[in-house]
């Protein structure tokens, strides 16, 4: 066995046990886990930090006091060990176990659309327009649960970005096409997988707040800064008019989560590149006030500031 077969191998047997541990020792293991990242992990201490001096005014303004930054940063980043003991559920855990990790979902509305889309997009109607749906996943909550959820469900088509670590690749990609989600390759053919499924009443799904080059993107106030926010989510939305939606996993006090839909279509199609980054950075801006310490604050989201300004990140 070659090195990477053995360090795949190890990672999915690893996933493997820990998915079967009884939940709380479950969640033990990954507490443990999430208290050693955020001691060790200085480097990405320093970017929350950064990113919480940088947007605290903005964030105060609407209510909600993130407090002193170290110990924020303490807190968020043992919150993202959880994740271990979920993405294990998901990934290697038994077919439908991943279902007992959800509470509720919020937004009745999309989901009676989506269902409606499915029902048309395998069993056309001669002359009928099929209207597919653009789901937008912030770094929010957790992912994995979600990709699960809209796979099963639903059936989503994402762009796939394969890790730095080739030996995770074959792990991560048969764990997230578990449940009927389809994994393109980032890239111009994978782009193109994804506007046939658009133009064919499908579900594609897509980050909202990765930062993309300067010439894929507008600036936008996010939390009262500048952030260069992408222009792809107006380009699809405005060319194929699909329903758009805000979508995450929100862990709640009980250590499930609930799924939200919050539709943007009319904020998105028909507006203008600046208008519609403006109305995506807002309404990622609400759903990260419902959890704070459950976004990715680690993630550079100002590494390109405008006008070639300073780089909070040094």
């Amino acid at each position: 066995m070659n090195p990477s077969s053995f360090t795949s191998s190890f990672i999915g047997a690893t996933l493997f046990l820990l998915a079967r541990l009884p939940a709380p020792l479950r969640r033990a293991v990954a507490g443990v886990v999430g208290w050693l990242y955020a001691q060790l992990a200085t480097d990405s201490r320093k970017v929350v930090i950064a990113n919480v001096e940088h947007v605290r005014e903005g964030v105060l303004a609407q209510g909600v006091d993130l407090g002193d930054a170290e110990q924020f940063a303490h807190r968020t980043m043992r919150a993202s060990g959880y994740l271990l003991a979920e993405t294990a559920l998901c990934w290697r855990g038994p077919p439908e176990a991943w279902r007992q990790l959800i509470a509720s979902v919020v937004g009745a509305d999309a989901l009676s659309h989506l269902r409606s889309t499915q029902t048309t997009t395998t069993n056309p109607v001669d002359g009928a327009k099929k209207t597919g749906a653009l789901f937008l996943a912030p770094h929010l909550g957790n992912w994995e649960v979600l990709n699960m959820y809209m796979g099963a469900e639903f059936g989503l088509t994402v762009l796939y970005d394969p890790p730095k670590i080739a030996a995770l690749e074959p792990v991560i990609r048969a764990a997230r096409q578990r449940t009927s989600s389809t994994l393109l390759p980032i890239g111009p053919t994978g782009l193109r997988g994804m506007l046939q499924q658009l133009r064919d009443g499908g579900v594609v799904g897509l980050l909202p707040d990765q930062v993309p080059a300067v010439s894929g993107g507008t600036y936008a106030e996010f939390f009262g800064k500048q952030a260069l926010t992408i222009n792809l989510v107006h380009r699809l939305a405005n060319k194929h008019t699909p329903r758009v939606y805000l979508i995450s996993a929100i862990r709640n006090s009980a250590g499930l989560f609930d799924i939200r839909f919050d539709e943007l279509t009319q904020e998105i199609v028909g507006q203008s590149e600046t208008a519609a980054a403006k109305a995506l950075n807002t309404a990622i801006e609400a759903q990260i006030l419902l959890a704070p310490e459950q976004y990715q604050w680690t993630y550079k989201r100002f590494k390109r500031p405008e006008g070639g300004g300073a780089n909070i990140y040094r």
